[in-house]
């Protein structure tokens, strides 16, 4: 549970607190640095624990303001019979905000505001649980929800939808001209 160093923390190592505790305290013989490495460690395993905690609880704040504010959320008009059959196989710590289906070999990727997991089910299938009016396919691959593009941009390539959540999803040729009518490609 250390920090890393993309987290922005600072992380000392041993070295480089023996070296600030001679240089404050008095320089120190060979002999008394290794008294004094014991402390050293001591102190950097408790510096890393402190930034770990800090950096965990924000990060439990941050999935937490995301669970509020999908509770918040007015309930989705969900048929009676197709939605209850795929969202019981969605993890419930994902929530029901879903984003974008991305398939992955025999597995789907389900996306939500809350984060993604994989469950065992053919894209096809998961469409045809979800019905039309849900989302729509924008390649063959993936199926992104209604609501959830933010923008679109270009690659080199093709065009790809940025997801609210910040994912982007390519669009194929294929299904090109159904997103231009759906209003996603700018």
């Amino acid at each position: 549970m250390g920090a890393r160093a993309g987290d922005g923390a600072i992380c000392l190592c041993g070295r480089e607190i023996i070296v600030l505790h001679s240089w404050l305290v008095r320089p120190t013989p060979f002999g008394v640095a290794l008294e004094i490495y014991p402390q050293a460690a001591f102190l950097t395993v408790v510096i890393s624990v402190m930034i770990g905690l800090f950096i965990e609880q924000r990060l439990h704040a941050d999935a937490d303001n995301e669970r509020a504010r999908v509770a918040a959320l007015p309930a989705a008009d969900l048929p009676a019979d197709a939605a209850p059959d795929f969202f019981r196989r969605v993890p419930p710590a994902l929530g029901r905000d879903l984003v974008a289906l991305e398939m992955e070999d025999h597995y789907l990727r389900i996306h939500t505001a809350l984060g993604s997991d994989l469950i065992l089910q053919r894209l096809r299938d998961a469409l045809a649980e979800l019905g039309l009016s849900r989302g729509r396919q924008v390649h063959r691959s993936w199926w992104v929800a209604e609501g959830a593009v933010a923008s679109a941009e270009r690659d080199q390539r093709r065009p790809l939808l940025v997801l609210r959540n910040g994912l982007r999803v390519p669009v194929s040729k294929t299904f090109r001209d159904q997103v231009k009518q759906a209003g996603w490609l700018g």
